[in-house]
């Protein structure tokens, strides 16, 4: 299945700007390119509450609850139209989600594409448009001597985090990437579902690929731009669009600062991360060749340590298809009566959802598969959470818990809670 965007601006709907009041359209056509099975597109919605966008197609599929009458048969088409009517002048995104599903099979499978617009009033829009474009910012060329600044302390843990290796990604795949041309083997792997026997292979290539795609992405941000003195030997630079992490940067993390007149690369550390700027600190060398309100090109990076402790473990000799695709429940536990328990939640314990969740989280009724709790928002997801952690203490405190979140505020939300 392919999606085809017009228009298409490196790889998204980019609506360009539109006068406040407006309105732009789009079209995504997804395409059936097999030979042999026909898919069924189940529902299509975007991401942006405000009504912003809106979705419009022949069949309206994007007001229907009810499940789709449309069949993409091999080689046909069907199209949706995206709409874009901005009402506050500001950049607006989306995602828009294609639900679809394979009749043979019944599998389902989701597709994704993005879309931005930026709204203006009309006086504006006029004078934007009267500017001449800017050139592309070309990169300086050439060789480089880089010249590295102190990296911050990390702090202290007693953490034995042990030998961790590079795993860069291996030159056959980006080349497959680069080309937009994978290998017989790299496709196969990637629509298999996910298996005891290709689950190392798979999650390897889809590490590899998103840490291709975060490069991709970074490099988006370079520009030239002006450093400023800070207190001591430490320099300050704006950054647009770091509160909304674009690009999302981290003490630890450097920057390389490139002087084209003396073909030098001085890298950079951040120290310290703020709404809208971050303090770095250079070799003692860079202040020789500062100058005030001097621009300099500026390219941003990323750790890679994250994908590399997640690389390891994929590698690694210990096996987690247990972990993965664990057996289905012994009997026993299925049969094995709940316990009697003293809430500390009240609340949770006048709830017979709730309190059969905690209970049987207590007794393992679903070892050595994970018992899943699932809601929409506002059911108390987190909080029957949160007093299963504390029962599971009381009684076995040598147990030890970890609790993962998505966000550091939702972390931060069960920490209190707890």
């Amino acid at each position: 299945i392919q999606l085809q965007l017009k228009p298409n601006v490196g790889g998204i709907i980019n609506f360009g700007t539109t006068r406040l009041s407006s309105e732009k359209q789009a079209t995504i056509t997804i395409t059936n390119q097999s030979e042999d099975h026909a898919v069924k597109l189940l529902n299509c919605v975007t991401t942006n509450a405000s009504g912003v966008f809106t979705l419009s197609d022949e069949f309206d599929i994007s007001e229907s609850s009810e499940e789709c009458r449309v069949e993409i048969e091999p080689g046909n088409s069907y199209s949706v139209d995206l709409h874009f009517s901005p009402r506050n002048s500001c950049t607006h995104t989306t995602q828009v989600c294609f639900e679809l599903v394979e009749p043979e099979t019944g599998r389902k499978f989701d597709m994704l594409c993005y879309a931005r617009g930026r709204a203006a009033a009309s006086g504006e829009c006029e004078r934007m448009a009267s500017d001449p474009p800017k050139p592309r910012l070309q990169r300086p060329r050439g060789k480089f001597a880089t010249v590295y600044g102190d990296k911050p302390r990390s702090p202290r843990h007693d953490l034995q985090t042990g030998y961790l290796g590079d795993y860069s990604i291996p030159k056959h795949f980006q080349d497959c990437i680069h080309q937009g041309k994978p290998t017989r083997n790299l496709r196969k792997l990637f629509r298999e579902p996910l298996l005891p026997d290709n689950h190392n292979d798979k999650f390897q290539a889809l590490l590899w690929a998103e840490e291709r795609q975060m490069h991709i992405d970074i490099k988006k941000y370079d520009r030239k731009e002006i450093l400023e003195l800070d207190r001591g030997d430490m320099f300050k630079l704006q950054v647009d669009g770091l509160a909304e992490n674009r690009p999302s940067l981290v003490t630890g993390d450097h920057i390389t600062v490139i002087v084209e007149e003396t073909g030098q690369k001085f890298v950079g550390y951040v120290y310290r991360v703020e709404l809208e700027v971050v303090k770095l600190k250079f070799h003692k060398t860079f202040s020789k060749v500062f100058l005030g309100g001097k621009k300099f090109y500026i390219t941003f990076s990323f750790s890679r340590i994250p994908t590399r402790v997640m690389q390891r473990v994929v590698c690694s000799s210990r096996n987690i298809a247990s972990v993965l695709f664990p057996d289905p429940p012994s009997a026993f536990s299925r049969r094995c009566p709940l316990p009697d328990l003293h809430f500390r939640d009240k609340h949770i314990e006048s709830n017979t959802e709730q309190k059969a969740a905690v209970q049987s989280i207590v007794a393992g009724t679903s070892v050595p598969a994970p018992y899943l709790i699932f809601g929409p928002p506002g059911t108390g997801k987190t909080k029957t959470t949160v007093e299963a952690i504390k029962q599971v203490l009381a009684k076995c405190p040598q147990n030890r818990v970890l609790a993962c979140a998505p966000s550091n505020s939702a972390a931060d939300l069960i920490c209190r809670f707890v």
